[in-house]
């Protein structure tokens, strides 16, 4: 799309590889609420296949709805005539440029040398694609983050929320959309991988930058990579990776795996072992229980002089909050 077009209810945008496509939909079928989105293409919205939306705090009637690139490079999405939702940006007149790329990210650009104004993988919903950081942008101290849709019909900000914590050992969480409740973490990236994750390398490289502008994890496809991959986070705070063989969509890993994925299960110091019908706890190596409080506590005094490390298998890394590399 170019400055002074529109899209309206029953066209869509389609990338060139027909990977994706952006228009409006409803996520219930028969409804006057309708969104834009971008979904996998030839694959029904419906399905749980949306990977963004824009408009998601706030729905329009499709009948009487526009999305509109203004030529001066703001792409806003009207409904009679009252501005819904826009990104809110401007470029060189009639420079302006609006595409839908094979790696599902819309991109406005200006001038001849295709500078991005604005993309949607900056502002990613409740899917993460390929490419999408996953983070936070100290410049503009906002954080590369999704949250997950309020149900399977209600595509508005939802309960949960995936995010990198800045520490200085940063790590990746799930919490409750206020913030408030740690529920789960990936522990931090250890040189090659996340460490609760190493699973991930089958399928995908995994890049991990960090510098004085911007601090973010991202996936890439790999090479010749035959598969579609996506990361979802749905309604009930369940975390999946998705692989599309040609066929259908499987999930490759899913989040909790049981109980012990559940933040601190144990208490402090604990080790989290699944048994066949439930979890079970024990001190680590040194430690004692704290009577009737959860976790653990040291026998004696930390001793620097005295201390040695071991490796204990198969466990997480404690929580990096107050950890320093």
């Amino acid at each position: 799309m170019t400055g002074n077009s529109s899209l309206i209810n029953n066209q869509t945008l389609i990338s060139a590889g027909s990977m994706f496509q952006l228009g409006f939909f409803s996520p219930v079928n028969n409804s006057g609420t309708a969104y834009i989105g971008i979904w996998y293409y030839n694959h029904p919205p419906r399905e749980n296949k949306v990977v963004w939306v824009a408009n998601r705090d706030k729905s329009v009637d499709a009948s009487m709805a526009s999305l509109n690139l203004t030529s001066d490079g703001n792409l806003i999405l009207f409904e009679e005539g009252t501005e819904v939702w826009s990104t809110g940006t401007s470029a060189e007149l009639n420079s302006a440029r609006l595409q839908l790329l094979d790696s599902g990210n819309l991109a406005l650009t200006a001038g001849n040398s295709n500078r991005t104004v604005w993309q949607s993988f900056d502002h990613a919903c409740d899917t993460i694609l390929p490419g999408m950081k996953l983070g936070f942008d100290f410049r503009t101290n906002t954080p590369w983050q999704f949250v997950s849709w309020m149900s399977a019909t209600d595509p508005s900000p939802g309960k949960y929320i995936v995010k990198m914590e800045t520490y200085k050992v940063p790590d990746f969480l799930i919490l409750s959309v206020n913030g408030s409740a740690k529920l789960g973490r990936t522990g931090p990236w250890n040189g090659q991988w996340l460490v609760d994750l190493p699973m991930l390398r089958n399928v995908l490289n995994l890049i991990y930058v960090s510098n004085q502008n911007e601090t973010y994890y991202i996936t890439e496809y790999q090479i010749r990579s035959p598969v579609l991959v996506r990361m979802l986070l749905d309604a009930n705070g369940k975390r999946y990776l998705l692989i599309f063989d040609g066929r259908e969509w499987n999930s490759f890993l899913s989040l909790p795996r049981d109980d012990c994925d559940n933040y601190n299960s144990c208490g402090n110091n604990s080790v989290c072992t699944k048994g066949y019908y439930s979890i079970s706890c024990r001190c680590l190596e040194g430690f004692v229980e704290i009577g009737s409080v959860v976790g653990c506590k040291r026998k004696e005094p930390f001793c620097c002089s005295s201390i040695q490390f071991r490796k204990e298998p198969s466990v997480k890394v404690p929580d990096t909050e107050n950890a320093t590399s």
